[in-house]
């Protein structure tokens, strides 16, 4: 089961970095705070986790309704 997000966690940072940081996000069809959600999680867990983590999630939803 996919953990709720309940914390914040806030920053400044310079304003040619946001655009980078937006335009990034666009190209990975997330928002930003998906985006940086997941760089976030990638640095704590490492890569390999995150991907099992999102295989696990789709094989749930994918095996719903079979028998």
């Amino acid at each position: 089961m996919k953990e709720k997000c309940t914390e914040e966690v806030k920053t400044r940072m310079p304003y040619a970095a946001k655009l980078e940081l937006q335009r990034m996000a666009h190209e990975a069809g997330m928002t930003d705070s998906e985006y940086v959600r997941a760089v976030l999680m990638i640095h704590i867990y490492g890569k390999e986790e995150m991907i099992n983590r999102h295989i696990s999630s789709l094989e749930v939803v994918a095996n719903r309704g079979q028998s």
